[in-house]
């Protein structure tokens, strides 16, 4: 739940800046850099957690067990995976477009 909530704050700050129009910042840049990480820590969290319960089902012979953990895991995962790229594509489109936004203020 900490993960998520450092997810959250990272997303209401990128909200913040795009309303004080200020979309192409540095911030903006290590706000998604931020949720990328968290994500990919969410992901590490889950196949240990996973890792754990299909062992403990496996030990029990509880053969079932080992899919009613690893499909909704195994989604939950995934999500987070696309979250991920999702977070490093958008953090690397920001940072281009504000070294355009600061070229072009050069120039001006």
């Amino acid at each position: 739940i900490v993960v998520m909530m450092l997810i959250i704050t990272r997303f209401i700050n990128v909200c913040t800046q795009i309303g004080n129009d200020n979309s192409f910042s540095i911030e903006n840049v290590k706000n998604f850099r931020d949720m990328e990480r968290f994500s990919i820590v969410m992901i590490a969290l889950y196949v240990v957690k996973s890792g754990l319960y299909i062992t403990r089902s496996l030990m029990a012979g509880f053969y079932r067990g080992v899919i009613l953990v690893f499909v909704p895991y195994g989604l939950i995962m995934a999500v987070f995976i696309l979250f991920a790229i999702a977070c490093a594509t958008l953090s690397r489109l920001v940072y281009n477009a504000y070294e355009v936004k600061a070229e072009n203020d050069l120039t001006i």
